[in-house]
Formats: structure tokens, sequence, C-alpha cells
């Protein structure tokens, strides 16, 4: 028992792969928390361009005329959707450019 002891506090044979080892667990760790990290700000990002492109085609009715690229999202005040007001928007402003 002593002599295993004495082997396991002196010899250094193993000691480069353990090295090699806690260094790779360390890399892994790191690079496990950066692409949570990356996942997380990626999805922002998106989740931001899917809104500006929503709000981009929402029409507005100002005085008559239609104006787009408001921001207004592309929902009715009741929270509903609006397609069918967008349809209805479309269609009013093909009809007065005559390319019906």
């Amino acid at each position: 028992m002593a002599e295993l002891a004495f082997r396991l506090c002196y010899e250094e044979e193993g000691q480069g792969l353990i090295e090699y080892a806690l260094i790779l667990i360390l890399i892994s760790l790191l690079a496990v928390i950066s692409m949570k990290n990356l996942a997380s700000a990626a999805g922002k990002i998106y989740a931001g361009t899917a809104e500006k492109i929503t709000g981009a085609y929402a029409p507005v009715q100002t005085n008559g005329d239609h104006v787009y690229g408001s921001g207004q999202g592309g929902t009715s005040e009741s929270g509903g959707s609006s397609s069918s007001s967008l349809q209805n928007n479309l269609a009013n402003s093909l009809t007065r450019s005559g390319a019906r």
C-alpha cells in the first residue's frame, strides 16, 4: 500500500495526458458557453429583422393616401391579424392606379 502511494505521488508517466485532457475540457466548456451566447444574440438579431420586415409592409391610411413603411407591424388595433384590411387597402390602391 505504501508503494502505491509512493508511485502515485512521484511518477510522472501519465501527467502529459491528463494535462491535455484538462485543456480539452476547458476549451470545450468555453465553446459551449460562447455558442449559447452567440445563439441568443443571433436570435435577437433575427427577431428584430423580422419585426422590421413585417412593419415595412403594413399600410397605414392617412388622408386617403396609403403610406408604406410605417412600422405598424401588420396587426389591427384589436390584436388580430389584419390580412383582410391589407388586401382591401391593396385592392383600393390598385383601383386608384388603374392597374385592375
